[in-house]
């Protein structure tokens, strides 16, 4: 569980990395030199991945060609009408070429599903360069150039992206990364950066995350703690720390990773908009449900067919819970506030399988930025701090949140059912074991030891 901004959680890491074309026509599973380099090639686009410890062309995806502006279109020459002999035959018509296959966003808009909506207002108007936050990086002795780089262009993208939105008052963000065998010195580290934490605690933290799964990830702010009322607000020059101790390299590029660095940073965000507030006033699904979900998008941005893929595979339920029944009375559950105002009990974790506030939170998220936009979403969270949840969302989505429990379960349903109906093209087939989890080849979901 968190402590401060501090979880666990998992499903797969991505983010696509554009650079220049090569030449030569690429070929699916061929050796490519880095990763992240792209190709396009007969109006398919295909980029550098890495496979294991190979770097390798994926399967590809189609690109639109460009319309031509209205000056560039040729004026084609008059052509004469066919003459056609008397008492010829009829001309046999040429055979028209044979529709090129739907792409997995084409099949999805077919359906009755507002999620194609929702991704677009992340995706549009994206930025480039680098954020204003400043970041500094520590990486252990074991992580390799080539990782090292990629995790400085997630953990960038992700900041500079939310700068369109709302940016982080924080003026240094640590940003470490290690594999377990590093746990000592990360947890130096974030010591001597903080007023309450201390090697032990944090080596006990990893520790537990290190016995159950395959990786920690967690954000840690140096003031205040966990218990609300020990720093309800950072001061501007805290420190935040996000730090991350995996098994193997291999880690970070399964699907159990997505969106760890993107969920983080998210929490980040719910923390400087509503303080230490959010802990006591956001209800179970929206706390972790939220940092999945913009997550998700932040992770797979530039790909609508990778994160329907992903959405099926992290946030579909058993065929138990696809049911409107079942979905309404899980809502109503997880609709409490995650620790009520005098107490550390976790109320989360008294609902129907707790482990769904991420999944199916995060398609409850999804509704509500569909209702008011991400803008919006800002505003609501920020108003919570001083208003509460409850009266926040009533005053930006324009009733009670206990009146908009039957859209919500709605909602919830028909994506699942969505979801359910499409899995013989919409699902990646799963992984024996998390070393075969390369992107879009099989996904890692489960990252319990021994399950």
């Amino acid at each position: 569980m968190r402590k401060g901004l501090g979880f666990i959680a998992g499903i797969l890491s991505f983010v696509l990395v554009t650079a220049p074309l090569y030449a030569a026509a690429p070929k699916t599973g061929a050796k490519c030199s880095k990763v992240g380099a792209t190709s396009t090639y007969g109006g398919i686009k295909y980029t550098c991945v890495k496979s294991g410890s190979k770097l390798v062309w994926n399967k590809g995806v189609p690109v639109k060609a460009p319309a031509p502006k209205p000056s560039e279109i040729p004026t084609p020459d008059p052509t004469p009408p066919q003459v056609i002999p008397s008492g010829a035959p009829n001309p046999i018509p040429s055979a028209s070429s044979s529709p090129s296959p739907k792409s997995i966003t084409q099949r999805w808009s077919d359906l009755d599903s507002n999620a194609l909506k929702v991704f677009a207002l992340w995706s549009e108007n994206l930025l480039q360069g680098t954020p204003k936050t400043k970041i500094e990086y520590w990486f252990g002795p074991t992580i390799s150039e080539s990782l090292a780089s990629e995790a400085k262009l997630r953990m960038n993208n992700a900041v500079l992206q939310w700068e369109r939105f709302f940016s982080t008052s924080r003026t240094k963000v640590y940003f470490d990364l290690g594999l377990y065998a590093d746990k000592q010195e990360i947890c130096k580290r974030i010591a001597a950066r903080s007023t309450y934490r201390n090697v032990e605690g944090c080596l006990e933290q990893i520790k537990n995350s290190e016995s159950r799964i395959l990786y920690h990830a967690a954000a840690w702010e140096s003031e205040g703690g966990w218990v609300p009322i020990a720093d309800p607000k950072l001061s501007q020059n805290a420190l935040v720390n996000h730090h991350y101790a995996l098994e193997d390299e291999l880690i970070f590029y399964s699907s159990s990773f997505l969106p760890r660095i993107e969920h983080e940073w998210f929490h980040q965000i719910q923390f400087d908009l509503t303080g230490n507030h959010y802990i006591r006033e956001y209800p179970c699904w929206f706390v972790e449900g939220s940092a999945e979900y913009f997550g998700s998008v932040a992770a797979l941005q530039n790909s609508s067919d990778d994160f329907l893929q992903h959405r099926a595979m992290g946030w579909l339920g058993n065929d138990e819970q696809i049911n409107l029944p079942y979905l309404r009375k899980w809502v109503e559950q997880a609709s409490v506030a995650r620790l009520p105002y005098g107490g550390f009990d976790d109320a989360c974790s008294r609902i129907d399988r707790p482990e769904m506030i991420y999944l199916f939170g995060a398609i409850l998220t999804e509704w509500l930025i569909g209702k008011i936009g991400i803008q919006q979403l800002m505003e609501l969270l920020k108003a919570t701090e001083s208003l509460g949840w409850k009266q926040s969302f009533k005053k930006y989505v324009g009733k009670t949140s206990e009146d908009s429990l039957d859209e919500m379960a709605a909602y919830l349903y028909r994506e699942q059912l969505a979801m359910k109906e499409s899995r013989s093209w919409l699902e990646l087939p799963q992984c024996k074991t998390y070393r075969e989890a390369s992107f879009r080849k099989c996904v890692s979901f489960d990252i319990r030891r021994g399950q």
